[in-house]
């Protein structure tokens, strides 16, 4: 197997061969992954008896999951078109890059964050039950 991931040509040619049945496969996968994500997100995001703290992470998926998936579409069309300085591979690598620099916020998000909030809501919670309501 002949890898050139290692060959600058590979990645920076204005002109660049076009994408092998192989690698078209890998990228309509990802786009329909992309997509499951996206679905799977705004359902759970709109699910009326949903935990409000994951609702945001969940939205958090969305976009990111529907940015990458319009910008790895924009990237396969300039591909299939056949562009001149638009379908150099090095789109791909900032792609890559910008999408597991926002995944790994979103990560930290859930690592960080959502415990924080967790406990904020708990103890909002075994104080108001300690006060008075409204009546209706």
């Amino acid at each position: 197997m002949n890898w050139h991931f290692t060959d600058l040509w590979y990645w920076f040619s204005v002109q660049p061969e076009a994408l092998s049945a192989r690698g078209q496969l890998c990228l309509k996968s990802l786009l329909i992954a992309g997509l499951v994500i996206l679905i799977a997100s705004i359902i759970y995001t709109n699910w009326k008896k949903r935990d409000r703290i994951w609702a945001k992470v969940a939205g958090k998926l969305a976009y990111w999951s529907g940015t990458l998936t319009f910008f790895a579409a924009l990237l396969y069309w300039f591909d299939y078109e056949q562009a001149t300085i638009l379908s150099m591979r090095a789109w791909w690598l900032v792609w890559l890059v910008g999408a597991v620099v926002w995944l790994s916020v979103i990560i930290k998000y859930c690592l960080q964050e959502v415990p924080k909030q967790k406990s904020n809501l708990q103890q909002q919670t075994e104080i108001n039950k300690y006060l008075p309501r409204r009546k209706k």
